[in-house]
């Protein structure tokens, strides 16, 4: 793991290294297990969002 600076480099660092092995996956996967990963991606990205957008809303007050 790359030393990350922000919580928004480090979503981005995990998101690149998820979809990598999806790539790596797709290959030889059970259908389940794509779909589990999928999910665990748009998880991790409405995640992101909800922190960018809590810390934006409180650094604007």
């Amino acid at each position: 793991f790359i030393e990350a600076r922000s919580i928004r480099e480090q979503a981005f660092q995990l998101f690149v290294i998820l979809l990598l092995g999806v790539v790596a996956l797709k290959r030889h996967s059970p259908e389940w297990l794509h779909k589990a990963v999928i999910v665990v991606l748009l998880a991790s990205v409405a995640l992101v969002f909800i922190i960018e957008w809590n810390t934006f809303m409180i650094v604007n007050q």
